[in-house]
Formats: structure tokens, sequence, C-alpha cells
């Protein structure tokens, strides 16, 4: 493949650009249609009591046990009355006629005889379905006279899904003078286009086959947000190692031709083997037995390896045109003089007590900033987590506050094969209506609902999390023993390998324990105006854990690849550490920049999920920077050189 897209590249430049242009038209109109039927998931663990439960009860009576969709009413007067009653049925005549609606069933009337609501169930817990029943039901109904309010589960994944994609494209505006000026400055005016449209196909390009999957099977809209970081690191890093290479080459042996080729041989293998590391680890996120942990590994496959195809042959083809154009375009490698980045790595890693400490330090930091999230609470997407004008929020407001959660969010108990509701005193949603599922399954009961369900996904993601990572450390090891080559000798590359997989686990490691102590405990409230949930939304929780490390990832195998060059004749062993370090350093920096930027604007969302999200991605990415690219791994490696 590699030899296939530098003929390409030597041959037919412009052809080739051209197909990846033309490429991007159809994978944005793709993706542009994946926007309305990809939406966010519920959390729910497979396998689990609540969906034994739920499938139990679902076969007796041939719907959902708990409603989808729950309409609040509410009237000036009393709603028995004979108006309301009209308005009532013709309400209850909508709901029965939206697809997929099989029940509807009235809630008892408020103390003051002014609020009830409408409860749908579902012929099956497919989201989509109910996505786009809340979509009509808001289009169609008629309120006749009444206050009504869509609310229910589906009401607030469906909000939370209008409102992510009507406040993404400003923030991310936001982002976009930030990322023009990095690519600039690593790249130049005339190569800054190979890393922004590998980038571009690399997410577009999986966006639109996630829609077509999730037609087969359904997606979470968080794989979305995993494609973006994937696809942008890879995009960038991979683009940076073939110009460096090129330049390295052209100085050595001239020549744009014979150059390229050199360059795609080593610095594509460098690519080859950090996109299989990125694949391999996205995957990893599957073990997780919900539909978010499946959604972002299936986002990190798909946009690795389209957006490392996408650089290879972008760069090779923009770096003939551009010497093609004006042959001394590509400035050449240094002449010896060591940059910032390898003069630092140089005084780091000159002794090896100083590369001991540069090791051990950090990972204490990053350690304790993990231990910080250990074992703590994740919970759902709920109505607490929309804005306060939020459909979803105000109809769950109204009916808990007029009826109590038995309504918005029942716990359901099974009998025998019958259901038995029963609502709690705590907000749907909180860490408290849990305790009281966990305080009825301690009883013997049976449970299910919303709340049961929340409940054994933040159960199911902590048993699996330490065997995803456990796999993600041994698929990293041995990608990285097989990239550093002949390298080391076969015990100390074996070890080496091992603590650079451990290394690069780490700085997701803490971004989970920063969402935990912010969100858990309710800091920074003021600047992020958000209510206090009890901890952070699992979702966001596995999409940053998945990102974060799949980028440390494919870091790893690239510094472990090219490090493995530093074996050839000719070249200065002793340094190869600092001088490897250094060149992985500043593509590292371009690359962490536009990822921190386009996910620290996230930060202004009104969507809680949205918040979180930003902030993992943008602290992991930074700590893996400064602290394990730029101490840990060059100083193991130090270490074992």
């Amino acid at each position: 493949m590699l030899t296939a897209l530098t003929d390409a590249a030597l041959t037919r430049p412009r052809a080739t650009l051209a197909i990846l242009v033309g490429a991007l038209a159809p994978a944005a109109i793709l993706s542009a249609g994946t926007a309305g039927r990809v939406g966010l998931a519920p959390a729910e663990a497979v396998r689990s009591e609540s969906e034994n439960v739920a499938d139990r009860l679902e076969g007796r009576l041939g719907h959902e046990p708990a409603p989808a969709v729950v309409v609040a009413a509410s009237s000036r007067g009393s709603i028995d009355s004979a108006v309301s009653r009209v308005a009532l049925d013709v309400l209850a005549s909508r709901l029965q006629a939206t697809p997929g609606v099989v029940a509807v069933k009235q809630a008892p009337v408020s103390a003051d005889e002014r609020t009830t609501a409408l409860a749908a169930y579902f012929r099956d817990d497919e989201p989509g379905a109910h996505r786009r029943a809340v979509g009509e039901l808001r289009d169609g109904l008629d309120p006749g006279g009444l206050e009504i309010a869509v609310g229910g589960q589906a009401g607030v994944l469906d909000d939370a899904q209008a409102g992510l994609w009507s406040e993404l494209g400003p923030l991310e505006l936001l982002a976009l003078p930030a990322t023009v000026l990095v690519l600039l400055l690593a790249f130049g005016v005339r190569l800054a286009a190979a890393p922004a449209l590998a980038a571009a196909l690399g997410t577009l390009g999986s966006a639109g086959a996630v829609g077509v999957i999730n037609e087969m099977a359904p997606v979470s809209a968080v794989a979305f947000g995993m494609a973006a970081v994937v696809a942008t690191a890879i995009g960038i890093e991979a683009s940076f190692a073939i110009v460096t290479r090129y330049r390295r080459e052209a100085a050595a042996i001239g020549g744009s031709a014979d150059a390229l080729r050199a360059a795609m041989g080593s610095a594509g293998r460098t690519v080859v083997l950090s996109t299989l590391a990125a694949v391999a680890i996205s995957a990893c996120a599957a073990l997780v037995p919900v539909l978010d942990g499946r959604s972002v590994a299936l986002g990190g496959v798909l946009s690795a390896p389209l957006a490392a195809v996408a650089a290879l042959a972008a760069t090779s083809s923009v770096l003939v045109l551009a010497e093609r154009a004006r042959p001394t375009s590509i400035s050449p490698a240094p002449d010896g003089r060591a940059s910032v980045s390898q003069r630092i790595e140089g005084a780091v890693l000159r002794w090896r007590a100083t590369a001991a400490v540069a090791v051990l330090a950090p990972a204490a930091a990053l350690v304790a900033l993990a231990s910080a999230g250990w074992g703590a609470e994740t919970v759902p997407l709920d109505a607490a987590a929309l804005p306060e004008d939020a459909g979803a929020r105000r109809a769950e407001t109204r009916v808990t506050s007029a009826l109590g959660s038995e309504v918005t969010a029942p716990v359901v108990i099974d009998t025998g094969g019958r259901p038995r509701y029963r609502g709690t005193d705590a907000r749907p949603g909180s860490l408290a209506a849990r305790a009281a599922v966990e305080s009825l399954r301690g009883g013997g009961d049976e449970v299910g609902g919303r709340d049961a369900e929340a409940l054994d996904a933040d159960r199911a993601l902590w048993d699996w999390l330490p065997i995803a990572a456990a796999a993600c450390a041994i698929v990293l090891a041995a990608v990285a023993v097989i990239a550093l080559g002949t390298a080391l000798p076969g015990p100390r590359r074996a070890a080496c390998g091992a603590l650079l997989a451990v290394a690069s686990l780490l700085p997701a490691a803490a971004a989970g324990g920063l969402l935990a102590v912010v969100f858990g405990d309710g800091r920074l409230t003021g600047p992020l105006d958000y209510d206090p949930q009890g901890g952070p939304i699992i979702g966001a929780v596995i999409a940053s854990l998945a990102a974060v490390v799949t980028v440390s990832a494919l870091r790893t195998a690239a510094f472990a690849a090219a490090i493995a060059e530093r074996r050839r004749p000719g070249l200065d062993r002793s340094a190869a550490p600092a001088a490897t370090s250094a060149v992985a350093l500043d593509s590292a920096t371009a690359a962490t920049v536009v990822v921190a930027v386009g996910a620290a604007v996230l930060l202004g969302s009104d969507l809680v999920a949205a918040q979180q999200l930003g902030l993992g991605v943008a602290a992991g990415v930074v700590l893996d920077l400064v602290l394990v690219r730029a101490l840990v791994a060059p100083s193991l490696m130090r270490l074992f050189w």
C-alpha cells in the first residue's frame, strides 16, 4: 500500500488530491444525514438484571414495562373539566397513533386537580424509534387549551441531541483560528492542507459509516466525538512524521522522488503501526457492555484507518506539488543545530538518575489524580443535565412535583411476570433514586426501570473497566515491542514495551479522576453553570477515557517505531532517545493544541455531558503531552537504552 500511494503521489499528485477532495463531498453529505438519525443512548448494561426484568415483562405485556415518553398536561382550571377531558382524549389518540407506541396510560390527577400525564409505552427499547416518535409528537401535538411538555427518557435524549447539534457548529468555530494558526506554524502554507484534509476525511467518512451502521444496529452519538479526536490526532501527527522524514531524507540524499520514497518507507511504517495501535485500543472500549462503549469503539476503529490513508496520500502528493512549484519550498532538516525540544530532552535524559525522576514523579502525579476517580459513581444523561428551558426538563419537573417519580421514572418490580410500579422520594436519575433500587434489591425484589438501568450501567462500567484497561495494556505492549524491532535486546524490549503501555493509560485515568473531582463533588458550578448530579455522566466518561487512551497509544507506537530507526548505521545511538523524543514532541504539540482547543470550547455548552467530554479530552491530551510525551516515555527509553 505504501508503495502504491508513493507511486500515485509521484506520477499523479493532482489526481490523488482530487480524489481525496472529491471524497469529502459524499462524506459530508452522508455524515450530515446522520445528525438526526444517530442520537445519544440511554444508560443500559447488556445482560444486566434490569434488562432481564424488562425482557421478561415485555414478553408478558407486549410492550416495554416502563414508559419512554411522558407528556405532562396542565390546565388553568380543573383537568377533569369537559374541555380538558376532550383535549386529553385527543392527545391520547395522537400518542396512540405514533409509530411504535402500543399502549397509552393516563396518570392520576394531581392533588390540585390541574396536572396529569400521559405515558406512552413502546413495543421495544429501540432508541431510534423513541427519538423519532418524540420529534413527531413535538411537531404534531395539539395542546387544545392545555399546557403540555414532552418528556420521559426519550424526550431527554432528544432534547440533548438537538441541543448538542445546535451548539456544536458555533462552538467549534471558536476553535477554528487556533487550528489554522497551529497548522500554518507546524506545516507552512503549502503543506497545511494535508493534515486538514486527512482529519476531515477521517471524521466525516467515519460519521457517515456510523450512520449507515445505525440503520442496522443502534449506535450512540458519542461515536462522533471519538472519531473526531482520533482522526484529528492521526491526521496531524502522521502528516508531521512524513514531512519531517522527507526533509531529513532530502537533506541527506537530495532528489525529491528518492527522498519521498525513503520518507514513505520509514515514516509510513510508523503511521501504519500507530494506526494499528489506535484501532486495537479503540476496539477495547467495546468490552464495556453498554452502548456508549461499543459506539466509541466503532468511532475509533472507523476513523483511524481513514485518516491514516488520507494523511499518507495527501501529504505525499502535496510534497510533490510543492517541490514542483518551487524546488526550494520545502526547508531541509536543520544542519545539526538542536531545537528547543531537543535541548530540553537532552537535559532531562543526560543522566539516568534524572531520567528515573522524570519517570517516577509524573507517573505518581497521574496516579494520584486518577485515584480520585476510582470507584466514583457515574450518572445517566437525565433531565437535570439539560438547560432549564428544555421541554423534557420542564415536563419531568412538573410531573415529578405534582405526581411523583412513579410516572416519569417508575421502579418496575417483577412479580411473577407482572409489573409492580413504585415511585421514590428522590429525583429520577439521582444517586438517591438508585439507592432506593439497591434497597429493593436487598429485600429480594428483581427491579427494572430507568434508575435500575442506570445503576446497572454504572456497575458494568466499573466491573469491566479494569478488564478493558488490561486488554489495552497487553495490546499496546505487543505493538510497542513489534515497533521497537531490534532496537533493544529481547527481555529489555519486552519490559520497555510493557512500561510504555502502562504509562500510556495514565493520562486517561487522570482525566477520569478529574471528571470525578469536578462533577462528582459539584465544583466549578459557577463558571460552568450546571446543576450537580453527584457524578459525571457515564457516556462522557467512556468517550473521554477512550479518546485519550487511543491518542496516547498511537503516540507510543509512533515513538517506539521512530526510535527503532536510530539503530541504523551512521546514526548516533547515544543521542537517540532525546532526538527522537524531540521530534515526537513537536508533532504531539501541534495535535494536542488542535484537539485540546476543539474539546475545550465544549465547556461553553449548555449541556453538562458536552462540558464533561470537553474537559476530559482536553485535560487528558494535555497531560499526555506534558507528562508522558515530554518526560515519562523518553525517560523510560533512556533507562532501557
